[in-house]
């Protein structure tokens, strides 16, 4: 046993002697020892007197056990009395890392009410793990990670936790412990001013380099705007000198939001936990009420120093994540003003912030130089953009105008940008206006991998722009094209009638387009008519590694025309490619979604057909939800009873996973369908019920198979 989870049990402090004495007693292998809301104290309730007895046992097992690593004692009501017995294990253990002693009484209930306990059990904690002048006392060298947050240490527990991390008169302090979590505690300004001195350097420049991660939220730093003492001295102690960009840089520049948009609070909180979250670490200050003052006071000092000299942690951060901020248009082009000269962040993420047309265009012109740019000067580290859900089509309803300003810049951007891969702009009400403004960029840029279009409005015309002026040419660099949800067949159900303008454009693309690796059409009422068409240039297709063509209203015909493309022919083309084929909720039995029961399998007739004749390849083939029932269980069934008749190396990988969940197979035929499935060692039947019997080399090998995306920048 290495873990020992007795949380929430109700132990006492009687029980605790039992536990400790039989740790004691040889048990070495515990290494995680969770103790986390009981009554280790001996009381139920903060008004009633501490029982130390349990501690002082757990105690003495800390100093003779050598294997334990956590600590966990949250939540007990522990007191200064019962702290009090704790220290001396805590001083002695060479092998705890990690203690949290989170939402707690470490500093009692009412201070006056505790005489010299209230604050003395505190300080001999603080003093456990701090060195003394001379090393006249030991402490502890072990602890790496220490969690006191919720034990309402106010300033004078502030000042104590200070202690611990500031050099002493001799230059020495404790450089063991790399995390702290004083969060919750009501430090206020007087608490987290002598926090902060503690990473100034003393008179003779002592500092401390070894703490990685501090964390403050939930402090309550300036009374709610009242004062400001404590801030300021934050600002002062830590003063990183970082070329700031996105939200922080705006502030740099003495810039407002406006009222209703992303809170000069707000960005500078965000501003001081990214300052430490990149490499090694942060420095958490959320929830705190700094107001405006407070974070312009600490936007100066992020702006003076490194941080990395003060106190070990790595200034510079690759990700803005702005994403659901309610930023208006000022803020979005505060940003994007500031990405001008930010060299470090290549991740930026904001989505579902109503970003407009005009937002759209002030960020595509960060992304590209400016003859009238000084130095043509542009952002030349981000690489992945996401802006899903906003309005940067300037349109905010599927009838409504667009207004493809924000696109144009885009495109222009996008013609000299070679940075950035990823771009997602779904759900943005793009349509084809947008399209072919995006489009001139697009089939000059070869660096753009991922593009993601999901839930516009882009119809047959977009798609066909999309198709013969970018696939067709067999230009630029897309590898992923995501087209869910944009009613490309021009319907938005399968009873409305079929416009196959769009995706026979997409087919004759794919006959001449080598680029492209993945394509997703799912949710766009495609029928016969356009698996037809599609199913033509699939056949012909040479780069296509999988398309997703799930809930859609194929029916019998379309999953007989797309298997058709796939199966190999004395005559004609064949898509031997392809690795995945998604073909979830299709109704492949029958023409018409709400019929059931026996139908045409001839759809499920052909894909057997294609599993059997593909075996060979690496091929994933998703039907579930299809309503297969007997006639598609049958189907199956035959091609494997062929597969296992062929036995071939009966140890090779694994050449096909077959998703055949959400079928309605049941009874007799559901048993044949498993006994089957279970002596067949060349495809893995995912299926309701108990899972088939194969190998788990079989099943890993076929996953990483499948699912080979080198081709996507990470």
């Amino acid at each position: 046993i290495t873990h020992l989870d007795l949380s929430n049990t109700g132990f006492s402090e009687a029980h605790c002697i039992i536990v400790t004495s039989m740790l004691m007693g040889g048990n070495t292998s515990v290494q995680t020892l969770n103790l986390e809301g009981n009554c280790l104290a001996g009381r139920n309730r903060e008004v009633e007197a501490e029982h130390p007895e349990g501690m002082r046992y757990l105690s003495d097992m800390l100093k003779a056990h050598k294997h334990i690593r956590t600590l966990k004692l949250s939540q007990n009501l522990i007191g200064p009395k019962t702290i009090m017995e704790l220290v001396p294990g805590l001083i002695e253990t060479v092998s705890v890392t990690t203690v949290d002693l989170s939402d707690n009484l470490l500093l009692g209930t009412n201070v006056s009410g505790f005489g010299e306990y209230s604050q003395l059990g505190f300080e001999r904690l603080m003093a456990a793990l701090k060195p003394s002048i001379g090393n006249a006392h030991p402490y502890n060298r072990s602890i790496t990670d220490l969690n006191l947050s919720e034990n309402n240490l106010q300033a004078r527990g502030g000042a104590l936790v200070a202690e611990v991390v500031a050099p002493n008169e001799e230059g020495n302090y404790n450089d063991v412990l790399k995390v702290l979590n004083v969060a919750d505690n009501k430090l206020g300004p007087k608490g987290i001013g002598p926090i902060a001195q503690a990473f100034r350097a003393n008179k003779k420049q002592h500092v401390n380099q070894s703490l990685t991660t501090l964390i403050l939220s939930n402090n309550n730093f300036t009374n709610f705007g009242e004062d400001l003492a404590g801030i300021t001295t934050l600002g002062f102690c830590i003063r990183p000198k970082v070329q700031w960009g996105g939200a922080l840089g705006a502030l740099r520049k003495g810039r407002r939001s406006k009222a209703g948009g992303l809170s000069i609070a707000a960005i500078a909180a965000a501003a001081a936990k990214e300052a430490g979250v990149a490499g090694a670490g942060t420095n958490q200050l959320f929830s705190n009420n700094i107001g405006i003052e407070g974070a312009q006071i600490l936007i100066d000092a992020f702006e003076q120093s490194t941080m990395q000299t003060m106190c070990g942690i790595e200034p510079f951060t690759t990700s803005l994540e702005l994403a659901k901020r309610s930023l208006h248009t000022d803020d979005v082009m505060l940003v994007a003003s500031d990405l001008y000269y930010n060299q470090t962040i290549t991740s930026v993420d904001l989505s579902a912030n109503g970003v407009c047309e005009m937002g759209l265009r002030a960020l595509a012109h960060c992304l590209a130089s400016e003859p009238e740019r000084a130095g043509g000067r542009c952002n030349s580290s981000v690489a992945v953009m996401l802006l899903a859900d906003n309005k940067t089509s300037g349109r905010y309803g599927s009838h409504e105008e667009e207004f493809p300003i924000g696109f144009e810049a885009l495109g222009w951007a996008l013609r000299e940008n070679t940075t950035v891969n990823r771009f997602d702009l779904s759900r943005n009400g793009i349509g084809p206006k947008c399209i072919r403004a995006l489009i001139s960029g697009l089939n000059v840029n070869t660096t753009i991998r991922v593009l993601d279009l999901t839930g516009n409005h882009l119809g047959p015309e977009g798609l066909a722009l999309l198709a013969k002026e970018l696939l067709e040419p067999n230009v630029g660099g897309l590898h992923v094209l995501t087209l869910d949800d944009n009613s490309v067949a021009g319907r938005s159900h399968h009873s409305e009638p079929e416009d196959v303008t769009g995706m026979k454009a997409l087919g004759r693309a794919l006959k001449f387009n080598t680029h492209l690796k993945e394509v997703h059409l799912s949710q766009n009422a495609l029928g016969k008519g356009s698996t037809m068409v599609l199913s033509e240039g699939l056949s012909q297709n040479e780069g296509l590694r999988e398309i997703d063509l799930s809930r859609n209203h194929l029916g019998f015909h379309g999953a007989l025309a797309i298997a058709d493309a796939l199966l190999p022919k004395s005559i004609g083309y064949c898509n031997s490619n392809i690795r995945s084929v998604n073909l979830h909720n299709n109704h492949i039995l029958t023409e018409e979604p709400q019929e059931s029961g026996m139908g045409n399998a001839q759809g499920v007739t052909a894909w057997a057909d294609v599993l059997y004749k593909r075996r060979s390849g690496i091929l994933e083939v998703i039907l579930s939800d299809n309503r297969l029932e007997v006639q598609g269980a049958m189907a199956i069934c035959d091609v494997l009873l062929k597969l296992n008749e062929d036995m071939y190396d009966p140890d090779s990988d694994c050449s096909c996973i077959l998703d055949i969940r959400g079928n309605g197979i049941g009874g007799d035929l559901a048993n044949k369908l498993a006994n089957i499935s279970g002596q067949n060692r060349h495809m893995v039947i995912l299926k309701d019920g108990p899972p088939s019997i194969f190998s788990r080399r079989c099943f890993s090998k076929g996953i990483k198979n499948v699912k080979d995306f080198s081709y996507i920048p990470e």
